[in-house]
């Protein structure tokens, strides 16, 4: 495997779906209950619906200045770049979720920069050969196996 590797993330609606997902069932479950019998609930929909509409457009559509845009894989470092430009290392949090074809990142700076202002960032990684993919195969395939072998390494001082 090659010591460098790239992922280049691009925009997906699937991903910000999904990146949303919380905020979508926060959603409807305060619709239901508002409309069963306490409409003093509605005050709360514009609280999730704002949460969603901010996740498709950080996780989904890449269109925020906080959004993942690229992860490289230097050695044993992984470093994120942001839509505004600024690159950083990161590491991968143990919340984090891998599967075969989707992985649920939370990505947290190594060093408190300024870029460390907003210290979580949630990446939602869609391989695979389908359509709602917002990464090519190969080098997901290569990222899941990087993350794997690098959790499972000891580590160097």
């Amino acid at each position: 495997m090659p010591d460098r590797s790239e992922l280049v993330v691009a925009p997906s609606m699937a991903a910000g779906l999904l990146a949303a997902a919380p905020w979508i069932v926060l959603l409807a479950s305060t619709l239901v209950t508002s409309w069963v019998g306490t409409p003093l609930l509605l005050i709360f929909v514009p609280v999730a619906l704002g949460g969603a509409l901010t996740e498709v457009h950080r996780c989904g559509l890449l269109r925020s200045p906080r959004s993942v845009v690229r992860l490289a894989m230097r050695g044993r470092e992984l470093r994120a770049e942001l839509g505004d430009g600024r690159e950083f290392p990161v590491s991968v949090s143990a919340d984090s979720r891998l599967t075969a074809r989707v992985a649920l990142l939370k990505i947290i700076p190594c060093a408190p920069t300024s870029s460390s202002a907003h210290p979580l960032a949630t990446v939602v990684l869609l391989g695979g050969s389908g359509r709602f993919n917002n990464i090519r195969s190969q080098p997901f395939r290569e990222f899941r196996v990087w993350l794997r072998l690098n959790r499972s390494l000891p580590e160097t001082a």
